[in-house]
């Protein structure tokens, strides 16, 4: 006599079935990421107005003291911090895209080694 399946279902096993969600661990990579890139945004803007402030103090004025840090902290880290969040959630949720954001968020951070590499391969190539 042949069993019934429906009286006793065999049930598989939780880590044999392919998980939505298998990206947690990069997800709070992606956390950590973020957290530190708005922390970047924020120590570039206090070191800026510290410079600004240095600036005022010696010389009585300020032309331009700090610039390139609160431009470094609005243009890159700042950006930066949203992009890892991005990236973030898409890997807590378990997008199917989540790769594109993985992709964009290690882009944006190796950008700036790799124009500064294209600037000195480029000045050893012209000389």
């Amino acid at each position: 006599m042949e069993e019934n399946p429906y009286c006793h279902p065999q049930a598989s096993p939780p880590e044999t079935m392919p998980s939505r969600h298998p990206s947690k661990r990069f997800g709070r990579l992606y956390v950590l990421g973020a957290a530190l890139f708005l922390a970047g945004f924020f120590w570039s803007r206090y070191a800026a107005e510290a410079a600004a402030a240095q600036a005022v103090r010696d010389y009585g004025h300020n032309v331009d003291s700090g610039a390139y840090l609160l431009i470094i902290g609005t243009l890159y880290f700042l950006p930066a911090a949203f992009i890892f969040a991005a990236a973030s959630f898409a890997m807590f949720r378990g997008w199917h895209f989540r790769w594109v954001f993985h992709l964009v968020a290690w882009a944006w951070v190796a950008s700036p080694f790799l124009l500064a590499l294209a600037s000195v391969l480029g000045r050893a190539v012209a000389a």
